[in-house]
Parts: C-alpha cells; sequence; structure tokens
C-alpha cells in the first residue's frame, strides 16, 4: 500500500516464481515460471487484478518461462525460455497485441534465452544468452527502433549475458556477466554510446556480477554479486557517479547469512527511496531480510521492513 503495509486483500496465489512484473492501469502483467494463478491455468504469463490479484480471462500462450516484460503501445512484449507465443513460432523474444493476445508479425528469432526486455522511447534493448537475432551476430544484446521493430545495425559484442540495461540521455548502461563489451574491456558493468555500442570513459570496474541498474540521487545505482566496484569496497549495492564510474560515499552494506553467499537481484526507485530484492540478511547492522528500503541521499535504511 502507499503507507508500504501489506495489502492482505492482494492474493494472487501464483505456483512458482514471478520474474517480471508490468502494471498498466488496473491490469498487472506478471510473467516467470508458474503454471497457475489462483489455482487457474495460466501458463508462465497472466494478467491479474491488480487490487486483487485476481486473474484476467487472458492467455497468451506462453510455452517456456517468461523473464521479463514490457509494455509498448498496444503490445506486450516478452523476453524467455520460450518458443511459442501468441499462438505462433517465437524463439525467445516476440509480442502480443493488447486486444486479441495474439502475436504480432515482428519475430526477431533469438538463438538463445532473452533475461531482459528494455523500452525507452523509441528504442527496445533485449539482453540475455543469445548470440544471433535472425540469423545475425548479435552478442549477448541487440536495440531495434520502434514503431517498426527494425534491428539496430550494431553488434555489442559482449562475451558474457547481458541482465539489464538503463538508457539516460544519450548512454546505455548495461549490467551481466561479460567482461568485454562494446569494442573495450568492462567487468560487469559498461556504458555505451546508444546510437553505436561503443563504450565511453565510464569505467566502474567489478569484481562480480552485476544483476540490476536504476537511477537516483544523481547517480546510477547498481546491485548484484559483487564485493568492489568504482574503485571501492562495496558489498553488493553501489552507487556510481554516472560519468566516471566511481563509487560514491552512499554505502548500505548488503550482507548474507553466515556461511551464504549473498546476491541483489532486483531493484525499484520511488521518489528518494531505492527498493532492493534479492539474497539477504542485514543492510548495515540492521536485519532485513532480502527485501528492504534504502534512502537513496544516506544510503540508510528507512524504517520499512516487510521481513
Amino acid at each position: 500500500k502507499p503507507d508500504n503495509t501489506i495489502d492482505l486483500n492482494f492474493k494472487p496465489e501464483p505456483n512458482g516464481a514471478v520474474n517480471t512484473l508490468a502494471l498498466n492501469g488496473s491490469g498487472l502483467y506478471i510473467g516467470g515460471a508458474f503454471t497457475t494463478v489462483k489455482t487457474i491455468t495460466n501458463n508462465y504469463a497472466a494478467k491479474i487484478d491488480a487490487a486483487t490479484g485476481d486473474p484476467y480471462l487472458w492467455n497468451a500462450n506462453v510455452n517456456g518461462i517468461v523473464r521479463s516484460i514490457q509494455l509498448y503501445a498496444d503490445q506486450i512484449i516478452f523476453g524467455g525460455n520460450f518458443t511459442s507465443l501468441g499462438g505462433a513460432s517465437r524463439n525467445y523474444l516476440g509480442a502480443v497485441d493488447t486486444v486479441y493476445i495474439q502475436a504480432t508479425t515482428w519475430n526477431p528469432n533469438a538463438n538463445a534465452a532473452v533475461y531482459k526486455v528494455y523500452v525507452k522511447g523509441t528504442k527496445l534493448y533485449a539482453g540475455g544468452d543469445f548470440t544471433t537475432i535472425g540469423g545475425v551476430s548479435k552478442q549477448y544484446g541487440c536495440a531495434f527502433t520502434l514503431p517498426a521493430f527494425t534491428t539496430d545495425g550494431y553488434n555489442m559484442g559482449a562475451n558474457g549475458r547481458i541482465n539489464d540495461f538503463l538508457l539516460n540521455g544519450t548512454v546505455l548502461y548495461a549490467a551481466g556477466s561479460f567482461t568485454i563489451i562494446g569494442g573495450a574491456n568492462r567487468n560487469y558493468i559498461a556504458a555505451m554510446n546508444y546510437l553505436n555500442a561503443l563504450t565511453n570513459s565510464f569505467n566502474a570496474n567489478a569484481d562480480g556480477i552485476v544483476n540490476t541498474l536504476a537511477s537516483a540521487g544523481g547517480n546510477l545505482i547498481a546491485g548484484g554479486a559483487f564485493s568492489n566496484i568504482g574503485g571501492a569496497a562495496r558489498n553488493r549495492l553501489a552507487a556510481l557517479n554516472l560519468s566516471t564510474g566511481t563509487a560514491v560515499s552512499w554505502n548500505p552494506n548488503v550482507i548474507g547469512l553466515k556461511g551464504t553467499t549473498s546476491t541483489v537481484s532486483c531493484l525499484a526507485t520511488q521518489g528518494t527511496n531505492i527498493y532492493a530484492g534479492g539474497s539477504f540478511y542485514s543492510i548495515g547492522a540492521a536485519v532485513r531480510n532480502n527485501l528492504a528500503c534504502i534512502d537513496a541521499t544516506t544510503g540508510q535504511l528507512t524504517s520499512w521492513d516487510p521481513n
């Protein structure tokens, strides 16, 4: 709820993991590894009432895990591990219209899983494990120009999965498990020109995988499995200078239980708050089980504690 308390009326009850959410008015699109929502068959994707969690009579006919959903105009874009979507063959990436829930004519034909679809303005970015799109070399990342969904000519040239994107002005930030991207050595996080994917001088040089990106407080927020980034010790979560990649003083310090590996898997921002989700036990000296809210300016925990 707006007051950060749990809404007890919202009970979608999927029978498997939910990987992605996309809100459209009173309808919430969800994707993941589930096959039912409130015992009603909804394979890997569903539209539910945002207030109650009750499923709509809606079926995108997906045959594999959905990892990312984005809304664009009258279309819903999917990325994941599927090979069929909306009644048509669509390998790992595709779209359905919002009215008839049928596959659109766009058929990018990725050759492996898509972990992220990201729409910003007239650009759609896709990242994942693929190395070709439509038989053309597109190593782990690809851009499309909307509304025509035409493939941009450049190749990001990463050497490992891209997990997330964030576009800020003309700079496209990418996060993942790569160590090379855009023609340069960049460990797990990079900044590129959005028109040609060539890297700029930003170099945060993380020592572990970066899973997720956000923008807050005039900085780039990165979450993942790293312990050093931007030239400083930062456990799993850091704020970086947008131009250089240098870590700023903001340091929440995410910790796992003794003997376990912690990670930050997802980020969301609202006003001056940054919400972090993942696998962790504490932030700073305070216990926060897997989900926390952090002040974007100070790096201090807020009182919100869903436990």
